[in-house]
């Protein structure tokens, strides 16, 4: 899969720390989640006000794909169908020690199966199921930053993939 970025903490407003990091590694999916109006699936996180794209971490039994599907249904309720690659985002996290590299995909909704699932911790973050049209996506990623260490990162990575999408499809 082809490395369409890779983020360091300077990408988010942070100093360069030369640390010597003995890093973890993470594995996680990202996806654009088009609907049958062409709108895009995002997460809000109301209480702190920003958004991010459905996906997570992928389990130690699953590949990226299983993950996508188990974390959509999780996130939206949802099934996707027409599941496209479209490349690979690298987030060097010093200050947890980590390297996560998100498999980012694209998909079209398939059918409504439950309601969304949410973790404990999800639930406190408000999380609330938004779909837009890509080009206001992508100006909601510029308006509603986040103000977190995560949420930066989230920021940085789903502004990129949304990008990403936006010139195939422009293309």
């Amino acid at each position: 899969m082809k490395l369409l970025k890779t983020i360091y903490e300077t990408d988010i407003g942070l100093k360069d720390k030369k640390l010597d990091i003995d890093y973890k590694s993470r594995k996680a999916t990202r996806v654009v989640v088009f609907n049958e109006k062409n709108e895009i699936a995002l997460i809000y996180l109301a209480k702190e006000d920003f958004y991010k794209l459905p996906g997570g971490g992928i389990d130690d039994e699953e590949d990226a794909i299983d993950a996508l599907k188990r974390e959509v249904l999780e996130e939206l309720g949802i099934t996707v169908a027409n599941i496209k690659k479209i490349g690979q985002i690298l987030s060097y996290r010093n200050e947890i020690q980590t390297i996560q590299t998100d498999f980012c995909f694209t998909a079209r909704f398939s059918k409504q199966v439950q309601d969304p699932e949410y973790t404990d911790f999800e639930k406190q973050f408000d999380f609330q199921t938004k779909w837009v049209k890509i080009d206001e996506a992508f100006k909601l990623f510029q308006t509603h930053k986040a103000k977190d260490y995560f949420g930066k990162f989230f920021n940085v990575r789903d502004r990129t993939l949304i990008e990403k999408v936006k010139d195939i499809i422009d293309k």
